[in-house]
């Protein structure tokens, strides 16, 4: 299960901007790779109007091997966007 909360701001952190809010499933796919899908809701706001957005996202992620002391890892996200 995964759940996230991004606030967003302009101008110098003095004006709330959008909220990310984004919940998902995933499936791990074997030690190294997982699989993911969720639903994201972003309200934005411009110019005293509340702006909805709503997204549906799937994502791979995988662990790569070793290289020396770091172990990098992949995330794919593709994410289809419905806006008001």
């Amino acid at each position: 299960v995964h759940a996230e909360v991004q606030p967003r701001w302009n101008d110098d952190i003095s004006q709330r901007d959008q909220v990310i809010l984004r919940g998902g499933l995933g499936r791990r796919l074997g030690p190294r790779a997982s699989v993911w899908g969720g639903y994201g809701y972003i309200p934005r706001w411009s110019n005293g109007d509340v702006l909805h957005e709503q997204r549906i996202w799937q994502q791979f992620s995988a662990t790569l091997p070793r290289v020396g002391r770091w172990t990098p890892s992949l995330r794919l996200r593709q994410e289809q966007r419905f806006l008001d």
